[in-house]
């Protein structure tokens, strides 16, 4: 679970710098694990050849026979994404669904700089940004 959420984040790693003239990327991926389905989408916001923000959700759901451990689930959930507000101003919002979880974190650019620890001065276009995430296993549009 653990490495299906890093995964997912290293995703938005790639956009540090990203963009294009008021552009959106939307990149998806999804993975089945014994016990759970999870759904990631990555949106990215370019303007100007430059990122702008990126939106993160990780869905998950549980399998009916695991639901019993739904609290413990999104209990791991919090603490795992506990540091992103403190670290980088980023207030990651971990809810619980009627079959799991959902997880949505908005980064803006300032933010997202932080996280990756890079500037946001490199030119990327959308074809960059859609090209890393496709190497990840993500499908882009």
């Amino acid at each position: 679970m653990k490495k299906v959420v890093l995964s997912l984040l290293l995703g938005i790693v790639i956009l540090t710098g990203c963009g294009s003239k008021n552009e959106t990327v939307k990149c998806t991926m999804k993975q089945e694990q014994t016990g759970v389905s999870i759904n990631g989408v990555i949106t990215v916001e370019l303007k100007n050849k430059k990122f702008d923000s990126a939106e993160f959700v990780f869905d998950a759901t549980i399998d009916e026979a695991y639901l019993n451990y739904k609290s413990q689930f999104v209990s791991a959930l919090e603490k795992q994404f506990s540091s992103f507000e403190k670290n980088y101003g980023a207030t990651p919002k971990v809810e619980s669904t009627d079959n799991g979880a959902k997880v949505t974190v908005i980064m803006t650019s300032e933010q997202a700089e932080k996280f990756y620890g890079k500037s946001n001065s490199k030119e990327v276009t959308k074809n960059d940004v859609i090209e890393e995430f496709k190497k990840q296993g993500y499908t882009c549009e």
